[in-house]
């Protein structure tokens, strides 16, 4: 159809009566084969494309348990024992604001600056 308009672009008259072609074309397409919803619905066009119908019932089931790995299941719980101990491996800073040697400020987060008494 395409082919066939790009040819006679130049021409109108031609143009017009190619146009009443198709629509008479159309028309009589329309007449003869009626409308069919059945073979618009999506199921079906699938159906045709693998040959195969859909089944009534599924007979797969889920998998009873999937550890994909590295999951991280088998890891130990830490108690606040070994919490306290990794904290105090850590090394001492000196706040730079009020002089204090701890682990849990610098001068970027100091309660005294913060208007907080410790």
């Amino acid at each position: 159809m395409d082919m066939c308009r790009d040819r006679v672009r130049g021409n109108i008259d031609k143009l017009e009566e190619l146009g009443s072609h198709i629509q008479a074309l159309k028309d009589k397409i329309f007449a003869e084969v009626p409308y069919d919803t059945e073979i618009h619905r999506k199921g079906v066009a699938i159906q045709e494309v693998i040959a195969h119908t859909e089944p009534d019932e599924i007979s797969c089931t889920t998998p009873n348990k999937i550890r994909n790995k590295g999951c991280g299941t088998h890891k130990i719980p830490i108690g606040p024992r070994e919490k306290a101990i990794k904290a105090a491996k850590k090394p001492r800073r000196k706040c730079n604001y009020c002089g204090k040697q701890v682990r849990t400020h610098d001068k970027r987060n100091c309660p005294l600056k913060k208007g907080e008494a410790n």
